[in-house]
């Protein structure tokens, strides 16, 4: 499924995927997390601000153990630029765990992605579905198409969106059990 809209320098396009990862690798990295040490989110100029995002991450180390999922998601985000985007990207940040929880009513509010003025400019935002929607409630991955139209990313476990990261986005609150996700950007030149 593909939505279109005029962006800013191309046509902006917004793919969900399904089955990127099996239930036994979301097993497997829901295992690996719950050893890590979490910490408050942060946002622009490293600073955490709660108004804006509630959530909890730790970055995905690249090792032995995590090399194959990076080397696999980057395959994967090639391929898809090559398909919907031809954006000139460089190289694929590190991965990035985010837990919203309930309790917390972890959100983050519409933002982008991208920043201007930067020598590598996030381009392209992939997002992963590691919880079951019967896990949490409300968590949703929204993508702004227009001022009265959003698409809605998937909530099945595995599945992933991906899209330009111009594109305003947010999570909503989430009520109740834990919404577990990772995040994926693609970096390039900046567009002149």
């Amino acid at each position: 499924m593909g939505y279109y809209l005029k962006g800013p320098r191309t046509i902006a396009s917004i793919r969900q995927l399904h089955g990127v990862l099996s239930n036994i690798e979301i097993q497997k990295l829901v295992s690996y997390a719950a050893t890590q040490t979490t910490y408050e989110a942060k946002i622009a100029a490293g600073k955490t601000n709660d108004d804006i995002r509630r959530s909890k991450i730790f970055w995905l180390p690249i090792n032995d153990d995590t090399k194959p999922l990076h080397n696999r998601i980057g395959n994967l985000v090639s391929s898809l630029n090559a398909e919907l985007y031809n954006f000139d990207i460089t190289m694929l940040q590190s991965i990035q765990y985010a837990e919203y929880h309930g309790s917390d009513a972890g959100t983050y509010h519409n933002h982008l992605d991208w920043a201007p003025n930067t020598i590598n400019a996030r381009k392209l935002s992939l997002s992963i579905q590691l919880s079951d929607d019967t896990e949490y409630e409300g968590g949703d991955l929204q993508i702004m198409m227009s001022h009265r139209d959003n698409f809605v990313a998937s909530r099945i476990k595995g599945d992933a969106v991906i899209f330009p990261s111009f594109l305003l986005h947010g999570v909503t609150p989430v009520t109740k059990g834990v919404r577990k996700s990772l995040v994926v950007w693609v970096e390039g030149p900046e567009w002149r």
